[in-house]
C-alpha cells in the first residue's frame, strides 16, 4: 500500500537511531525503514529537506547516522539560491558536502553545466564546465574550462584556463575570469565585461587596446596581468598582486611598463581598526569572492608609488599616509559621510614640483525622496591642502541634484554646484587636470528602448556658460550582451565596452 511519510512519522521512526536526524523531513509515496542499520529508502515523488537544502528525486536512500542522502537517478537540489539538477547525488545535510554527475546549475538567468561537481558550504567545484547568462537552447555566448568554482557567499563564478565562445565558435582564450551572478544581496553589483580587449582612443595614448587577466593566487589573494597598446606610446605590460592577511590587514603591489612612458611601480597597505561598520555600508572588493572580512570605522593606508599615472601625469609618492574615519555619530540622519587626513612627499615629472603635501577632506551626502519617482541629493565637500610652506588650497563646495523617472523608458536630471569658498590652488598638473574654479550647472537624460539606452550628459561653467564636459553614450542591449559606446567630446576620448547580461 502506498502512502506519504510525513516529517512527524520520520522523526518517530528515526529518534531511537540517532539524534542527528532531527530537523530532516522526508515525504514520499512509499517508504521502507531498516531500524538496526538506520537506513530509509523512499520512492515516488520524494522530497527530503533540512534547513535551506531541499532534495527531490524519484528514489533516495537516507542514512540517519550521517544525515546522508543518495539519489541514484535524476534529482534536483536547491540550496543557496542555486538549483542543481543531475543524474546522481550524494549529499550530507549537516555539513552541506556532496557530489553529483551530469549536472546543470541554475543561478537566476545564469547557468553552469558540468560532468561532475564537488560541493561544501562555501563553494561548488565543477569539472568539464561551461556557463552562460544566455537562456537560449543555442546561447549567443558561453565560457568553457576544465574547472570552475561557484562561491555561495558572493554569488560569483571563477573560471580558470578556458575559452570564450560566440555561438559554436571559440574566439578567445581566457586564462581566468570572475563573473558576478548578481544573486547575493548587499554586494556591490559589478559589471561583467566580455573577456575581450578594451578599445578606445584619447589625446594622450592615441588609439589603445587594453586586456587584463585575473589569477586567483590563493584563498585571500589575486593577481592581475595586463597587456596594452597605445598608438602614441607603444606596447605595455603590468602586474598587480593583491593580498589579505586577515580582517585588519590587506594590500597590494604593482609593476608596469608602457612604451615611451617607461617603468613604474607602487605598493599599498591598509590597516583597519575600531568598531565594525554595518554591512550595508561596505563596498566589497574583488578578493571578497572568497572571503568577506568585516570593515571597521577607521583605516590607515600607506602608499609608496614611483612614476604611476594619475590624470595622465607621472607622479611619485614617497610615501603618502592616509587616515580615514568612515562612520560618524550623526550617521543616523541618513548622511553618507567620509572624513580623511593624509600627508606625504609628492613629486611630479612634467612640472618638476617636489613638495610635502598635507590634506584634510570631508564629504557629506544626503538623499531625500521627493516622491516615488523623484529624488533630491544634497552634498557638501570641504578640502584643505597645504603644499610645504609655499602655498595652500581650501575649498568648500555645495552640490544639489534633482532626478526624476518620467516613465519606465525616460529618466532625466539636473544639478548645480557652488563654491562657497575657493582660495589658493595646486602647483601640480595632475590636480589641475580638468579642474575649473567655477560653479557648475549640469543635466542629463537617458532614453531606454527595447533593451537599449541612449543618453547625453552636459555640464557648463557659470557664469561664463562655457562647456565643461559633453558626454554621449549609447548602450545597445543584445539579449546576452550590453554594448556601450562613449564619446567624451571635451576630452576627445572614445571607448567601447561589452558586458555580459546578469539578473
Amino acid at each position: 500500500m502506498k502512502f506519504r511519510l510525513s516529517a512527524v512519522l520520520l522523526a518517530i521512526l528515526a529518534a531511537s537511531v540517532s539524534a542527528s536526524t532531527k530537523g530532516v523531513s522526508i515525504k514520499a509515496d512509499t517508504v521502507s525503514y531498516t531500524k538496526d542499520k538506520g537506513v530509509i529508502v523512499a520512492s515516488g515523488s520524494v522530497e527530503a529537506s533540512y534547513k535551506g537544502s531541499v532534495v527531490t528525486a524519484d528514489r533516495i536512500i537516507f542514512f540517519t547516522a550521517e544525515s546522508q542522502v543518495i539519489a541514484d537517478g535524476d534529482f534536483t537540489l536547491s540550496k543557496d539560491k542555486a538549483r542543481i539538477t543531475g543524474k546522481k547525488l550524494v549529499y550530507y545535510f549537516r555539513t552541506e558536502k556532496g557530489s553529483a554527475s551530469e549536472v546543470r546549475i541554475n543561478l537566476g538567468t545564469t547557468w553552469i553545466k558540468g560532468s561532475s561537481i564537488d560541493m561544501d558550504r562555501e563553494q561548488i567545484r565543477i569539472t568539464e564546465a561551461e556557463f552562460s547568462s544566455c537562456d537560449l537552447d543555442r546561447p549567443h555566448y558561453k565560457m568553457s574550462s576544465a574547472n570552475m568554482v561557484y562561491y555561495n557567499k558572493s554569488g560569483w563564478i571563477v573560471q580558470n584556463w578556458g575559452l570564450f565562445w560566440l555561438g559554436d565558435i571559440p574566439v578567445f582564450p581566457v586564462p581566468t575570469y570572475v563573473y558576478d551572478t548578481g544573486l547575493i544581496g548587499g554586494f556591490y553589483r559589478k559589471k561583467n565585461p566580455v573577456p575581450l580587449p578594451e578599445i578606445g582612443s584619447n589625446d594622450v595614448d592615441g588609439f589603445y587596446l587594453n586586456e587584463k587577466f585575473i589569477w586567483r593566487l590563493s584563498s585571500y589573494s589575486y593577481g592581475i596581468l595586463g597587456i596594452n597598446y597605445g598608438s602614441k606610446k607603444g606596447l605595455g605590460a603590468g602586474f598587480e598582486g593583491n593580498y589579505v592577511l586577515n580582517d585588519s590587514n590587506e594590500g597590494g603591489i604593482r609593476l608596469s611598463t608602457y612604451g615611451s612612458d617607461g617603468f613604474s611601480w607602487g605598493a599599498t597597505h591598509t590597516y583597519y581598526f575600531g568598531d565594525p561598520v554595518p554591512t550595508e555600508r561596505l563596498r566589497p572588493l574583488l578578493y571578497e569572492v572568497l572571503e568577506i572580512p568585516p570593515r571597521k570605522k577607521y583605516d590607515v593606508t600607506l602608499d609608496l608609488s614611483y612614476r604611476e599615472r594619475i590624470n595622465y601625469e607621472r607622479v611619485t609618492l614617497m610615501p603618502m599616509v592616509t587616515l580615514r574615519y568612515i562612520d560618524v555619530p550623526f550617521s543616523f540622519l541618513d548622511f553618507n559621510p567620509r572624513l580623511e587626513a593624509s600627508a606625504g612627499s609628492v613629486s611630479e615629472e612634467s612640472s618638476g614640483v617636489n613638495l610635502f603635501k598635507t590634506n584634510l577632506k570631508s564629504t557629506f551626502d544626503y538623499v531625500h525622496p521627493v516622491s516615488e519617482k523623484t529624488s533630491l541629493r544634497a552634498g557638501l565637500d570641504a578640502s584643505y591642502t597645504g603644499y610645504g610652506s609655499s602655498s595652500s588650497w581650501f575649498n568648500l563646495l555645495g552640490r544639489l541634484d534633482l532626478s526624476r523617472e518620467f516613465s519606465d523608458n525616460l529618466e532625466a536630471g539636473a544639478g548645480y554646484s557652488h563654491y562657497f569658498i575657493n582660495n589658493g590652488g595646486s602647483p601640480f598638473n595632475y590636480e589641475n587636470y580638468r579642474y575649473f574654479p567655477f560653479d557648475e550647472i549640469r543635466s542629463h537624460i537617458a532614453l531606454k528602448l527595447s533593451g537599449s539606452t541612449l543618453g547625453i550628459a552636459v555640464s557648463y561653467n557659470t557664469p561664463l556658460l562655457t562647456v565643461r564636459d559633453i558626454d554621449y553614450n549609447a548602450t545597445i542591449g543584445l539579449h546576452c550582451f550590453d554594448a556601450t559606446f562613449t564619446w567624451r567630446a571635451a576630452r576627445q576620448e572614445f571607448s567601447v565596452s561589452l558586458n555580459l547580461a546578469t539578473d
